[in-house]
Order: C-alpha cells, then structure tokens, then sequence
C-alpha cells in the first residue's frame, strides 16, 4: 500500500473520479491508487457517468468563460490599436471612413462628457425646480446638452438620424458662435465709457462691471467657428453621406429645419 491509498479512503467519489479522468495533472501511483479505492467501492456505471458528465458541463463552462474574457481582450487591445491609429497625427495612407467616424465619435464624445461634468450642477439645480416654474429659456439651456450625447450614440451606431442631429447640433453650435463673434466685435467697437461724463450713477456702475468681467477675444470664436465648419464640411463629404444613406433631399431638409428651429431659439431669447 502506498501513501496515496490511505489517503485516498477519506476522498469522495468525485474526487476520485477527478483524478482519473485528470490522470496527466497527477503522479501515477496515484492516479493507480484513486483507481483502486474506486474499485473497492463497487461503483455503478449510472453514479460514474453522472460525475463524468458533471466533469464535461464543467469543462465547457470553463472553455467559454476563458474565450469570454478572450474576446474582451482582444476587444481592448483592437481598440486601443485602432484608436491610436485614429487619432494618430501621421497618417502613413489616407484615413478609412471607419477612422473618420471614429475620429468625429471620439471627439464630441468626450466633448459631451465634459459639458454634462461642467454643467453637473446647474442639471442638478434646474431638475429640481417644478416644472410649472419652467420657461421657454430652460430647453434651450437643455438643448445642446442632451442633444449631444444621443446624437453621438446614433452616430455611432451609423444611423440615419444620428447623422441628422448630429447636423443639427453643429449647425446651432455653428451658428451661435457666429453670433457670438458679432456680438463681441460690436461690443468691443463701442466707444469707451470712461469719457463719457454724462452717465449717471448706476450706468457708471454697470459700465465698471463690464470692465471687471473677462471679454472673450474675437480670435477665440473664429477657431470654434473653423472647428465647427471644418466639422460640418466633414459630415457633408460623400463617402460619410453615402454610409449613413443621406441623400441631398434629406441634407437639404436637415439643414433647413435645423436654421428654422436654430433662429426660433434665438427669436424666444430676444
């Protein structure tokens, strides 16, 4: 009798069975010595069968559970890839339209994750008024946040009206900054409050104010309006249009209805 064989009288029959069907993970006496106290307790083939097909389940559950976390791997390390080539300043050919939406996916998805991160507490504030509290100003403040986010999901997804409010949502980002820039330069054309001795108490105290609050420089808007034109013109090229099946009928009634909605927004805050 080997060492193994007295050990093996407390083991179960699963146990023992495990070691023989296992036999390349154990030494040979013991694999001979699970075989021999299994022989001695007279077994049948029913209760052998159901612990081997227990073995089986077992083994395939382990199998898809490893190609499981295969694939996630895989998935990372094809995305971490694939976004570093996209993003990738030096293109060795030119950009692949997968590269391209990815590009644009990229971007304003973080691009929405900050905006909702940066306006966190006046989400938070806002949603807690009762909605009979609520103006026309309230979904206009709403718009550009939540329209983001949705139209990126859908974009991504390569659906039709992903690309229409996508659209949308550049052309009124577009547009207002356009606004801004007019804005900015018909304040900053202004002749200078300080010579003016006429003003009355409470002018001169607003004026101080203006002085005390940072002006956004002109040049500022003029690179949001070029990424944004530059983003547009980039939705508008045919090989995206072509992927997302939008002809010139549905672009013209995109950016059409986009203008009309853009320009009520405007008209409700004037």
């Amino acid at each position: 009798m080997n060492e193994f064989e007295e050990k093996f009288k407390s083991f179960d029959n699963r146990k023992l069975l495990k070691i023989v069907e296992e036999s390349a993970k154990y030494q040979e006496i013991a694999v001979e010595a699970a075989k021999i106290e299994l022989s001695k307790r007279n077994l049948s083939e029913d209760e052998v069968q159901a612990v081997k097909d227990e073995f089986s389940e077992e083994k395939i559950n382990a199998k898809t559970r490893k190609e499981k976390f295969q694939k996630i791997e895989n998935n990372a390390k094809n995305f971490g890839t694939e976004f570093f080539k996209t993003i990738h300043p030096f293109q060795d050919e030119q950009q692949s339209l997968y590269r391209k939406i990815n590009l644009i996916v990229i971007i304003f998805g973080a691009l929405a994750i900050y905006q909702i991160f940066k306006e966190r507490k006046m989400l938070v504030a806002i949603l807690s008024y009762d909605l009979s509290e609520w103006d026309l100003s309230m979904p206009i403040y709403f718009f550009p946040i939540i329209i983001l986010p949705i139209s990126i999901y859908f974009f991504w997804k390569r659906s039709k009206i992903g690309w229409m409010l996508f659209t949308s949502y550049v052309i009124y980002n577009l547009l207002n900054e356009i606004g801004m820039l007019y804005v900015t330069l018909q304040w900053m054309n202004q002749e200078g409050y300080e010579s003016d001795s006429l003003m009355n108490g409470l002018q001169l105290e607003l004026t101080e104010m203006e002085y005390l609050i940072h002006q956004p420089n002109p040049m500022l808007y003029l690179l949001i309006i070029f990424f944004y034109g530059a983003t547009l013109w980039s939705l508008n090229v045919e090989d995206i249009r072509t992927s997302f099946q939008i002809d010139n009928k549905t672009r013209l009634v995109t950016f059409v209805v986009s203008f009309l909605l853009i320009t009520g927004m405007i008209g409700v805050i004037i």
